[in-house]
């Protein structure tokens, strides 16, 4: 598999949320350099939408559109990032913390 097609696998497997990223992580972290920033970025943001979601989900009466629009949220931007990461251009994610540096 060449280059490219890891730095979008290191975000699409962000819709698997946070297991995801950590699999590839795991897989390819120590052989290949070039995918580090794309993994960690991916990451960083999965944590984030962890937190929020735990947070969401322990908030009494949110209904079901928060959480409807914190997924939708979550996965355009991981949709985004991997068509950015499969031209060669690492994606900055917004509102993401570096829990991982």
């Amino acid at each position: 598999m060449e280059d490219k097609n890891w730095f979008t696998l290191a975000h699409l497997s962000g819709l698997l949320s946070v297991f995801g990223v950590a699999v590839v992580w795991i897989l390819k972290y120590k052989e290949m350099p070039l995918l580090r920033p794309y993994l960690k970025a991916s990451l960083n943001f999965q944590i984030l939408m962890f937190i929020v979601g735990l947070i969401i989900s322990n908030i009494p009466n949110v209904g079901w559109a928060l959480p409807f629009i914190v997924g939708a949220f979550s996965v355009y931007h991981v949709v985004k990032a991997s068509m950015q990461a499969g031209e060669g251009f690492n994606y900055k994610y917004p509102y993401s913390f570096d829990f991982i540096k």
